[in-house]
């Protein structure tokens, strides 16, 4: 935590012996955020990015495959995915809620695609 100078009036912070302090404090403070953003991007660029490419090659491969209910499927999840990339840096609780929806879009898709692909194990 940053210890600012208490000020009272604005008068208080022409004497530079508290400008110094608080300009002190207010640039630690930016530099904290500027680092903060610095290890975002860096993530999106080295985990991030590579899943978005492989996600819609796969996604753009179903789309435009002969069997429109899987292309539906995908046209669904789609948003979902994009809504979880642009949410990376937000709240703790909209993360979570976006990652909930990702949840269940996937096991919509999942089911989907496991059904019209053959893949479910016949009981």
């Amino acid at each position: 935590m940053h210890a600012f100078p208490e000020v009272g009036r604005l008068a208080e912070l022409r004497g530079s012996y508290k400008l110094k302090p608080l300009l002190d404090a207010l640039l630690d403070l930016e530099q904290e955020q500027i680092e903060v953003q610095r290890m975002i991007a860096l993530d999106a660029a080295s985990v991030l990015a590579p899943k978005m490419n492989r996600y819609f090659t796969t996604a753009t491969f179903l789309t435009l495959g002969d069997d429109k209910e899987v292309a539906d499927a995908v046209r669904d999840l789609t948003p979902k995915v994009t809504a979880i990339t642009e949410a990376v840096a937000a709240h703790k609780g909209e993360f979570e809620r976006l990652t909930s929806e990702l949840q269940s879009a996937m096991e919509d898709f999942r089911a989907i695609a496991d059904e019209r692909l053959d893949n479910v194990r016949k009981v």
